[in-house]
């Protein structure tokens, strides 16, 4: 299931992505969880994929996408140094030996 956040005509929303469309969740589900955060610091996204309605489904050309989670409280990022700046002519980087990964509170 792709869940995420988006503004669809100014309102913020959260629903389920499914390729070019997304399905918001329903309105008593917002009025309960009125983030996704929320929505997922309850434990109850499987609350969302019973509330979406597919019928009144949203074309992702008239949304504005937000991040997936808003206001996060813990970013964790993967890292990885590059000797040279890429793509260079059309070659990829090289697959990392070891990565490093670093958090943010």
């Amino acid at each position: 299931m792709n869940i995420g956040s988006f503004l669809h005509r100014d309102q913020a929303l959260y629903g389920v992505f499914n390729g070019e469309t997304v399905a918001p969740a329903s309105p008593g589900l917002i009025a309960q969880y009125p983030t996704l955060r929320d929505l997922l610091d309850a434990e109850k996204s499987e609350a969302l994929k019973g509330s979406v309605n597919l019928s009144a489904t949203i074309p992702i050309a008239e949304i504005t996408f937000q991040p997936p989670i808003p206001n996060p409280r813990k970013i964790i990022c993967v890292g990885m140094n590059y000797p040279k700046p890429y793509p260079v002519d059309g070659v990829a980087p090289p697959s990392p030996e070891h990565i490093i990964l670093f958090g943010k509170e």
